[in-house]
């Protein structure tokens, strides 16, 4: 989940007793994308086939942040 939503889902989901667990495979959103992709999308006229590739993303593990990535402090800045 992204860090600002991990809050909201883990309360929404302990209050139906369920268990959140962080996830990159989402077997059924991906499902319900293929099968939106063959019954909706390529039948309207704007359908671009080359487009597809868009569904085959790979992201791949994720990796920790260097060192000089990580904030050690929090600031409050005006601009």
């Amino acid at each position: 989940f992204r860090g600002q939503m991990q809050t909201i889902i883990t309360k929404a989901l302990t209050d139906m007793e369920i268990k959140a667990v962080p996830s990159r495979r989402c077997f059924t959103i991906m499902s319900w994308l293929d099968e939106r992709l063959e019954t909706v999308y390529s039948k309207d006229p704007r359908f671009n086939d080359k487009s597809l590739s868009l569904f085959n993303l790979d992201l791949g593990a994720p990796e920790p942040l260097p060192d000089a990535l990580r904030g050690e402090k929090w600031a409050f800045v005006q601009l």
